[in-house]
């Protein structure tokens, strides 16, 4: 199994040297660059990490999710989310809030002790919950 690999970079000089190391050391991976070359003039800029910064980093890291879902590796695109979900652990719940990682539910649910909740399932539960509502 080829093995797919994200890459989030915030600085295009990082690309070339992890490139090179990916070709020395694991040349079948099948690697994806994702380059956001602003957050050092914004962290610069700020003064801080800022919590906007943080969720730009976590968008970066969902559309990695995406791509590696899009390529039909939904095995890697779950056991991704799994890997990362133990930072969650201090949380009373998780939303798997984008309808592409709801399908990575129950790999999330089995890492944590919180109650793991998908977008998908919460919006047809509330329609239904204001359908029924407003037909009374």
């Amino acid at each position: 199994m080829t093995h797919r690999i994200a890459l989030i970079h915030a600085v295009r000089v990082a690309i070339q040297p992890v490139e090179e190391a990916f070709t020395r050391h694991w040349p079948e991976a099948a690697q994806m660059n994702v380059l956001d070359d602003s957050l050092p003039r914004d962290r610069a800029r700020d003064g801080e990490l800022t919590p906007a910064m943080v969720r730009r980093f976590a968008a970066l890291a969902d559309y990695a999710l995406a791509t590696a879902l899009d390529a039909g590796d939904g095995a890697t695109h779950d056991r991704l989310l799994a890997d990362a979900a133990p930072q969650l652990a201090d949380c009373d719940a998780v939303m798997l809030a984008q309808f592409s990682t709801a399908r990575a539910q129950a790999a999330v649910a089995a890492v944590l002790a919180c109650p793991v909740l998908t977008s998908p399932d919460s919006a047809v539960l509330w329609l239904r919950g204001a359908v029924n509502g407003a037909a009374r």
